[in-house]
């Protein structure tokens, strides 16, 4: 399992994105060597090493040191991220010399930081820290970001060596750094290294897999795909170890579906690698031979060994479970040949483990034997190395606390200069605060000056802020009468308006309790009863929704109306009116009518209308409502032939000053409620009413409702 996660950091780390061609024949060095720079940083390689060929070609004795010192950091950083770790390591070597010359610190402490990375790729993570802890030496200032990247890898550093807990510091005073300045990218690689710290180094997959959770929200936050698909990968090899199979599938393939959109063919064997793995571990082999395969092809294509490596180990081992023993047998003897050009004692383990098991589930146990005790001698090589690694990390930690231990001279000394510095600070207080006191003296003078002049313009604005406040107590008084006088009105109107209608209930129910009656006359009762009721119903109804109007407590409900049902549902309500006057009654409704407005509303403008047109009408005479539609309006208008309106009511009328009340044909009284009622809610609808008399008898009362969308917001 440890080899499988080696592979797959291993892989993680290669790309080679292809880019078409560019002319830099019209480049300056400097341009062609910040274009590299450039494209180093978001691992463009093959643009990266056109580039650097041109440059290399323009290089002379006369380049300037600064030009010179660019293209050795660029190209090791090239070499670098293709793992050629020994032409890495000769270009930085070939840096630190001009770095020194030219005495620029901040670059000497940058090639050391590279040379460290260097030496950590060739697994001497003990000389890799002394080569950090110089490039830290060339950086003071704490709020430099190369300072903070260094403490970064510095931390690979000590896990190699199972330093975890200087590991973790280093790692955790470069998040609160990344942290507070919003540096999402370097965040994401602070927690993706914590969670391989717990992952590899730990074993605690649970706070693992945490950290690679915050990873993936920083990433996101700058939408860093590279980046995402790292650590979906990690989560897939995080479930794996533990064998959480769902869960590790699930990962690899939204790491591969990622790396399929930008991925090179190197990206892209890690993820293949990784889905292989996933599914021989849920013993899905047909699948798992498949990935392994295209895998392998990708790592040949690219020459990477190490890909090369696994993938035969692995698919020997699933031709072995399956029983295919003499495939088995021919990954291993490739694996065996790799392992002898390279001389890694790992591999030679794993081979010969390998082999040693294929050949006693065949029964060859002589060849079984050879390759067990070659196994034996391996593992003995391996326990030796195992037991210098640990003298080394030994050493290591011996000197990580010696540098501390130093550290901390170094901060007492610091502490005491500190001292010497705050004595000096309080000497120079004190002849300051004896200035300032003189000053204080003079200041308060003028201080007393001016809170005098501010406490007569205070007076002055007390006194225009009770003015105020008594303006606006009158209004308040004003607002009240009128609340009360509506309230008066609203009384009014119920004790006279529904006076009528309740005593003609009583005295119908009178009759009906008194008389005898037959089946058809209580019939007729009950009719007149109904209508007595609803008219009751209606009138209070209409009042409540006027006094709600008043309180601005009611909201309209605009909508189509079937202005002919409408008018005929008044009609009907009122029918007992026109029939104790015997009138005659005429509507006209134009076809295709549209009239929008509030239900409720417009039933109680059409209602009030009619009756005041009935009240006014002498009997035996003749009422007209006439309905128009044009694109801007539907008018209705209610025409009763009676004597007219006398012009000073008429003026008043159209001006709608206050409420206004007459005696109808046959002595009905009324309180000029209605009217009120019809004027507000015909406003509520940003409509117009209008009176006047006909040329030869009667009075008109048209009433204008617009269309909605000439309707006045």
């Amino acid at each position: 399992m440890k080899q499988l996660f080696a592979f797959l950091t291993f892989l993680s780390i290669v790309t080679s994105p292809f880019f078409a061609l560019a002319q830099y024949s019209n480049l300056s060095l400097q341009q062609i060597l910040d274009s590299a720079s450039e494209m180093n940083e978001v691992d463009h390689r093959q643009e990266v090493e056109e580039l650097l060929n041109e440059a290399e070609d323009r290089l002379s004795e006369s380049t300037p040191n600064r030009q010179l010192l660019s293209f050795y950091i660029t190209s090791g950083i090239y070499f670098f991220d293709g793992s050629f770790i020994p032409k890495s390591r000769e270009y930085f070597d070939k840096a630190l010399e001009i770095a020194e010359e030219i005495q620029d610190s901040s670059k000497i402490g940058l090639v050391y930081s590279h040379i460290a990375n260097t030496e950590v790729k060739s697994g001497v993570a003990a000389e890799a820290i002394k080569y950090y802890e110089k490039a830290l030496s060339y950086y003071i200032n704490r709020d430099d970001k190369i300072y903070y990247s260094i403490l970064l890898n510095m931390a690979n550093a000590y896990s190699r060596v199972n330093l975890h807990q200087k590991a973790l510091s280093n790692l955790l005073t470069a998040k609160k750094y990344f942290t507070e300045n919003k540096d999402y990218t370097k965040l994401a690689i602070v927690e993706n290294n914590i969670g391989e710290i717990y992952r590899i180094n730990i074993n605690d997959y649970d706070e693992a897999r945490t950290h690679y959770k915050r990873a993936l929200v920083a990433n996101k936050k700058v939408n860093n795909s590279f980046g995402l698909a790292q650590n979906y990968h990690n989560l897939s090899i995080a479930f794996s170890a533990e064998n959480i199979r769902d869960s590790a599938l699930f990962y690899a393939k939204k790491s591969v579906a990622l790396k399929q959109q930008f991925g090179t063919n190197g990206e892209m064997a890690s993820a293949n690698y990784l889905l292989a793995t996933t599914y021989k571990q849920s013993e899905v082999y047909d699948e798992a031979i498949k990935y392994h395969n295209i895998s392998l092809k990708q790592c040949r294509e690219n020459q990477l060994t190490q890909g090369i490596f696994h993938n035969l180990m692995d698919l020997g081992e699933i031709y072995f479970k399956i029983g295919s023993f003499k495939k088995s047998e021919e990954m291993l003897i490739e694996c065996l040949e790799m392992a002898e050009e390279s001389g890694q004692l790992s591999m030679f383990e794993s081979v010969y483990t390998g082999l040693y098991e294929v050949n006693k589930a065949q029964g060859n146990f002589e060849n079984a034997l050879k390759y067990f005790e070659k196994m034996q001698a391996i593992l003995d090589s391996i326990k030796i190395n195992q037991e210098e690694q640990h003298f080394a990390e030994l050493r290591t930690q011996y000197e990580a606390d010696l540098a501390e231990a130093e550290n901390m001279v170094l901060k007492e000394k610091e502490v005491a200069q500190s001292q010497k510095l705050k004595s000096q600070q309080i000497l120079l207080y004190i002849s300051s605060i004896s200035i300032i006191l003189l000053l204080l003296a003079g200041a308060w003078l003028i201080k007393t000056l001016g809170q005098r002049n501010r406490a007569f313009v205070r007076e002055k604005e007390s006194s225009d802020a009770l003015s105020q406040q008594y303006i606006k107590l009158k209004e308040r008084e004003s607002e009240l009468a009128e609340s009360n006088d509506l309230k008066n009105k609203i009384l009014s109107v119920l004790g006279h308006d529904l006076r009528t209608p309740l005593a003609g209930i009583s005295s119908l129910l009178s009759t009906m309790s008194a008389v005898e009656i037959t089946r058809e006359e209580l019939q007729d009762l009950f009719g007149h009863l109904k209508k007595e009721v609803d008219i009751s119903l209606t009138t209070l109804h209409e009042i409540l929704a006027w006094a709600r109007l008043q309180m601005n407590e009611i909201s309209k409900l605009i909508q189509k109306l079937d202005t002919k049902e409408l008018l005929n549902e008044v009609v009907n309500i009122y029918e007992p009116n026109i029939r104790a006057k015997q009138l005659k009654l005429e509507l006209n409704v134009s076809p295709n009518t549209e009239l929008w407005a509030d239900y409720n509303q417009m039933r109680s403008i059409c209602g009030n209308l009619l009756s005041n047109a009935i009240k006014f009408t002498p009997e035996k005479g003749f009422l007209k409502i006439d309905v128009r539609d044009n694109s801007e309006f539907t008018e209705i208008t209610f025409c009763d032939s009676g004597l007219g309106i006398p012009e000073n009511v008429l003026h008043n009328l159209n001006n709608r000053d206050g409420l206004i009340s007459n005696q109808g044909t046959s002595g009905e009284s009324g309180t000029g409620i209605g009217l009120r009622i019809v004027t507000d809610f015909v406003d509520a609808h940003n409509g117009v009413l209008h009176f006047k008399n006909n040329p030869e008898m009667g009075t008109s009362v048209s009433v204008q409702i617009p269309k909605p969308d000439k309707r006045i917001k």
